[in-house]
């Protein structure tokens, strides 16, 4: 797994050459739940890809955020949220996304030491 996550920060160099653009449509809005279930901003997070070693043809997705971003106001982490993004006939659409920490299903990931302020989950 660290090796992965270093990989996936590693992985915006290689788009170097690419336009602002082109990381401008990366960036996506996470979206926390007020107290009547509407959808509130929450903050910001990025969409990276990787792909998978020896093909090409297929890749795995994930979002990076700000921990704090995944957390209610007494720091527990949230059981679900909305990621609204950017389309590309100048609209938006919200995800949802139900995280589960379990070993098995696992789809968000943190650093190892709780005070580094980081969360990427699996798209």
């Amino acid at each position: 797994m660290k090796h992965l996550l270093l990989g996936l920060f590693l992985f915006p160099v290689a788009l170097f050459g690419q336009s602002f653009s082109a990381f401008k449509d990366a960036t996506a809005f996470v979206y926390k739940k007020d107290s009547l279930g509407n959808p509130v901003p929450a903050g910001t997070c990025f969409l990276i890809a990787k792909y998978v070693t020896n093909d090409t043809s297929r890749f795995y997705t994930f979002f990076v955020t700000a921990k704090h971003v995944l957390q209610d106001k007494d720091g527990s982490l949230l059981k679900e949220f909305y990621i609204r993004m950017n389309t590309k006939d100048s609209n938006s659409r919200f995800i949802y996304y139900k995280i589960d920490t379990s070993e098995k299903n696992r789809s968000v990931f943190f650093h190892k030491d709780s005070s580094v302020d980081l969360a990427v989950f699996l798209y």
